[in-house]
């Protein structure tokens, strides 16, 4: 049991898995949190951009 617990202890071969796995989700952290700061600022900008339009052709 002991030698088990031993070679379990020292095999990395799963421990790349991991890190990307790691990296992978913080890089798509970081676009969800992107797109949700960017969102509310688009929103404003083509309501902005609507109204003018609007007030255009009202003219």
């Amino acid at each position: 049991m002991i030698g088990l617990v031993k070679r379990f202890w020292q095999d990395d071969r799963g421990a790349v898995t991991v890190d990307w796995l790691v990296l992978t989700s913080g890089v798509v952290a970081l676009a969800v949190l992107a797109y949700v700061g960017a969102k509310e600022q688009t929103i404003l900008f083509s309501a902005s951009v609507g109204d003018k339009i609007a007030a255009e052709a009202d003219n």
